[in-house]
């Protein structure tokens, strides 16, 4: 549902190429094998004479959906939206997409439906020294987290091969004892 289409992976790579990393941001959630199991993107709309908007989208792993990731991903991308003075975050979700509309009624944005979508938009606070605190504090900690999985991996994939080393040893033992 995050294209309101089943899109395929050159549709896939087109929008990804479209990414505009100066004004947008991209927030993710790995699991133990660091593959991405949740991703969300926050494009930040500045048009000349208007205020600034944020517009979310966020994608979930069947497997890993129902465990509030894309919830806490909107909570993410509405602090950092904040902190760079955004006044409106939105969300455009076709009206059948009912997880998403429902992440962005809980964290109080208004919905709106318009035939077969629905627009929901939250409006956001002044930035101030605890949101900037709260953002460096979370992403310190998401830094964190990654780093520790990275290198549990790492001891992990270096176990592997010891081991792997040590059953070809003992292979090979057992094949030359007389």
């Amino acid at each position: 549902m995050r294209f309101g289409y089943v899109a395929n992976d050159v549709q896939i790579e087109a929008y990804v190429d479209r990414l505009d990393f100066h004004h947008d941001a991209v927030f993710g959630v790995f699991n133990r094998k660091l593959q991405i199991v949740a991703l969300a993107h926050l494009a930040i709309c500045r048009l000349p004479g208007s205020e600034p908007v944020g517009d979310f989208g966020v994608s979930v792993f069947p497997a890993w959906r129902g465990r509030g990731l894309g919830g806490r991903l909107y909570e993410r991308a509405a602090l950092h939206a904040r902190n760079e003075g955004v006044e409106v975050l939105q969300i455009q979700a076709l009206a059948s997409n009912v997880p998403m509309l429902a992440i962005a009624r809980k964290h109080g944005a208004t919905v709106q439906r318009m035939g077969s979508e629905s627009e929901a938009c939250l409006r956001l606070a002044k930035p101030s020294l605890e949101s900037r605190l709260q953002e460096i504090l979370e992403e310190y900690w998401a830094h964190l987290h990654y780093t520790a999985k990275a290198q549990a991996r790492a001891w992990s994939d270096w176990l592997a091969i010891f081991q792997s080393i040590r059953q070809r040893a003992i292979s090979a033992t057992t094949i030359c004892s007389p």
